[in-house]
Formats: structure tokens, C-alpha cells, sequence
């Protein structure tokens, strides 16, 4: 049976300490990190809207663009045609 010199066993003790160290350290700064950028999100989040605001109240009811064609439906079609169609007849 073989036994192991303990300056070996301490070195490997140490090593894995500071392994923990360097992981738990890591742990903090990427939860650090996500902590900062939710609230740089936060802030620019309320900075788009309250801009996105002031345009709105600035342009309302005034021609910023003249469309050189008529613009076609969105793909929606009237209630009374989706009747028409599933049954046959109107009601």
C-alpha cells in the first residue's frame, strides 16, 4: 500500500482552495456583471420611452412623409365576408 508524502496532500489542499477562491470570485463578478447590464438596460429602456414620447407629442397630427402609392390591406378581411364565405349565404 502506498502512502502519500503530506507536503503532496497540502499542496493539493491549497490547490483546491484556491480553486474554490477563484470560482467563487468569478461567481460574484458574473453576478456583479448581470446586475449592471439589467440596470444599463433598465435605464435605457426608460430613456427610448420617454424620447419615443416627446417625438410622438411633437409630430402628432402633422405629414411627415407622402407615400407615392395607395397602400394595400394588411391581410385583414371584414367579419361579414368570413360569414359570407363559411356558410354560403349572408345573415
Amino acid at each position: 500500500m502506498k502512502t502519500e508524502n503530506p507536503t503532496k496532500i497540502s499542496n493539493k489542499k491549497s490547490k483546491t482552495k484556491k480553486i474554490d477562491r477563484v470560482e467563487t470570485s468569478l461567481k460574484e463578478s458574473s453576478r456583479d456583471l448581470s446586475l449592471f447590464k439589467f440596470k444599463s438596460g433598465a435605464v435605457v429602456a426608460l430613456i427610448l420611452f420617454v424620447i419615443f414620447a416627446l417625438l410622438n407629442s411633437l409630430f402628432e397630427s402633422k405629414v411627415v412623409a407622402k407615400l407615392s402609392f395607395k397602400p394595400g390591406t394588411t391581410g385583414r378581411v371584414p367579419l361579414s365576408m368570413l360569414i359570407t364565405l363559411s356558410s354560403g349565404h349572408t345573415y
